[in-house]
Protein backbone atom coordinates (compact mmCIF):
# COMPACT_ATOMS: atom_id res chain seq x y z
CA UNK A 1 0.00 0.00 0.00
CA UNK A 2 2.73 2.33 0.67
CA UNK A 3 4.44 1.81 -2.82
CA UNK A 4 0.87 2.73 -4.11
CA UNK A 5 0.60 6.32 -2.08
CA UNK A 6 4.34 7.08 -3.27
CA UNK A 7 2.93 6.26 -7.20
CA UNK A 8 0.20 8.35 -6.50
CA UNK A 9 1.91 11.31 -5.37
CA UNK A 10 4.31 11.18 -7.79
CA UNK A 11 1.57 11.24 -10.32
CA UNK A 12 -0.27 14.31 -8.72
CA UNK A 13 3.11 16.22 -8.45
CA UNK A 14 3.51 15.18 -12.72
CA UNK A 15 -0.06 16.47 -12.89
CA UNK A 16 0.42 19.56 -10.92
CA UNK A 17 3.82 20.44 -12.76
CA UNK A 18 1.75 19.98 -15.97
CA UNK A 19 -0.97 22.08 -15.37
CA UNK A 20 1.46 24.75 -14.56
CA UNK A 21 2.72 24.39 -17.87
CA UNK A 22 -0.44 24.83 -19.76
CA UNK A 23 -1.36 27.31 -17.60
CA UNK A 24 1.75 29.20 -18.01
CA UNK A 25 1.39 28.83 -22.03
CA UNK A 26 -2.34 30.06 -21.70
CA UNK A 27 -1.14 33.31 -20.58
CA UNK A 28 0.83 33.34 -23.74
CA UNK A 29 -1.65 32.99 -25.62
CA UNK A 30 -3.35 35.67 -23.91
CA UNK A 31 -0.55 38.06 -24.90
CA UNK A 32 -0.81 37.18 -28.52
CA UNK A 33 -3.87 37.75 -28.42
CA UNK A 34 -3.76 41.49 -27.19
CA UNK A 35 -0.46 41.79 -29.55
CA UNK A 36 -2.85 40.26 -32.17
CA UNK A 37 -5.56 43.07 -31.30
CA UNK A 38 -3.30 45.99 -31.07
CA UNK A 39 -1.41 45.03 -35.09
CA UNK A 40 -4.84 44.23 -36.57
CA UNK A 41 -6.40 47.16 -35.53
CA UNK A 42 -2.98 49.39 -36.86
CA UNK A 43 -3.83 48.03 -39.80
CA UNK A 44 -6.68 50.25 -40.70
CA UNK A 45 -4.61 53.17 -39.90
CA UNK A 46 -2.09 52.13 -41.70
CA UNK A 47 -4.17 51.57 -45.07
CA UNK A 48 -5.53 55.17 -44.72
CA UNK A 49 -1.86 56.42 -44.66
CA UNK A 50 -0.98 54.42 -47.99
CA UNK A 51 -4.15 56.01 -49.74
CA UNK A 52 -3.27 59.46 -48.40
CA UNK A 53 -0.11 58.49 -49.79
CA UNK A 54 -1.19 57.52 -53.08
CA UNK A 55 -3.27 60.08 -54.02
CA UNK A 56 -0.54 63.03 -53.18
CA UNK A 57 1.04 60.76 -55.12
CA UNK A 58 -1.37 61.41 -58.19
CA UNK A 59 -1.65 65.21 -57.52
CA UNK A 60 2.52 65.28 -57.58
CA UNK A 61 2.31 63.06 -60.90
CA UNK A 62 -0.39 65.68 -62.07
CA UNK A 63 1.99 68.64 -61.52
CA UNK A 64 5.15 66.91 -62.77
CA UNK A 65 2.92 66.66 -66.41
CA UNK A 66 1.62 70.32 -66.47
CA UNK A 67 4.93 71.07 -65.15
CA UNK A 68 6.40 69.71 -68.55
CA UNK A 69 3.58 70.99 -70.56
CA UNK A 70 4.87 74.26 -69.43
CA UNK A 71 8.08 73.62 -69.91
CA UNK A 72 6.94 72.66 -73.80
CA UNK A 73 5.23 75.74 -74.24
CA UNK A 74 8.09 77.98 -72.92
CA UNK A 75 10.86 76.37 -74.98
CA UNK A 76 8.22 76.66 -77.97
CA UNK A 77 8.00 80.64 -77.19
CA UNK A 78 11.23 80.99 -76.87
CA UNK A 79 12.44 79.18 -80.66
CA UNK A 80 9.38 81.94 -82.22
CA UNK A 81 11.52 84.51 -80.27
CA UNK A 82 14.97 83.34 -81.50
CA UNK A 83 13.51 83.13 -85.23
CA UNK A 84 11.86 86.24 -84.47
CA UNK A 85 15.27 88.31 -83.57
CA UNK A 86 16.86 86.82 -86.65
CA UNK A 87 14.68 87.72 -89.01
CA UNK A 88 14.88 91.25 -87.85
CA UNK A 89 18.82 91.13 -87.63
CA UNK A 90 18.49 90.19 -91.08
CA UNK A 91 16.49 92.81 -92.06
CA UNK A 92 18.55 95.12 -89.99
CA UNK A 93 21.27 94.16 -91.81
CA UNK A 94 19.77 94.83 -95.40
CA UNK A 95 18.61 97.88 -94.45
CA UNK A 96 22.38 98.80 -93.14
CA UNK A 97 23.73 97.64 -96.24
CA UNK A 98 21.40 99.84 -98.60
CA UNK A 99 22.85 102.36 -100.43
CA UNK A 100 21.11 106.14 -99.42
Amino acid sequence: MGLMLVLCKARLNELRVWKVKVSQLEEKVKLFEKDLEKHNGEKPILKNKINELEEKIKELQEKLLENDDEIDRLQSNKLLVKNQIKLWERAFEKLAARPF
